[in-house]
Parts: structure tokens; sequence; C-alpha cells
């Protein structure tokens, strides 16, 4: 891997999830974000800050409890991108953004 072209690097829990999609989105970040832990891993797209692949090969809920249980989102705030998602038939993450 090539440090040089890393922009941030860095464990989830010094800052919340949702802060860290603000922070993609508001500096307009082309890239990928890889989420790590155990076994898992995920990637999301970026492109000028905006989603742009992988949110649908994301499962929802075993995304939202990965989020809970690594206290990255409170559940008031996961309740919240889940209704705004379905009533604006947006993406989980996109609504996290």
């Amino acid at each position: 891997m090539n440090r040089e072209k890393i922009w941030l690097h860095g464990d989830l829990s010094e800052s919340p999830f949702a802060s860290l999609l603000c922070r993609i989105r508001k500096s307009r970040r082309t890239g990928c974000l890889q989420v790590k832990t155990g076994k898992m891993e995920k990637k999301i797209e970026f492109k000028n800050g905006d989603i742009c692949a992988a949110p649908d090969s994301i499962n929802k809920n075993k995304f939202a409890k990965f989020l809970l249980e690594k206290k990255l989102i409170s559940s008031s705030l996961n309740e919240k991108c889940q209704k705004h998602a379905k009533k604006h038939n947006s993406t989980y993450i996109q609504t996290l953004q």
C-alpha cells in the first residue's frame, strides 16, 4: 500500500462514522473508504465527496449493527437515518452522509 496516496487512516473508535462521511463529503474527496473489523471488510467508493459505489453491496442491518456495536453512531442517529432513507428512497449509507 502506498501511504502517500492515503489521505486519512485511523481507527473509527476515535472518530464518529457519520463525521467521517461528512468530512469526506465536505472536502469533496475521491477514493475508497475501507472499513475493516476482524474478518469483515467493506468498501465505499466516493467521487467528489459523493458515494458512487458499494451501498447496495452492504447489508444495511448488519452494517448498522456493526456501527452500533462499535459505538460509532448512536441508536437515535441510526433510527433517524433508517427513517430518512425509507422516506426519501435512498440508501442507509447515503443518509449517514
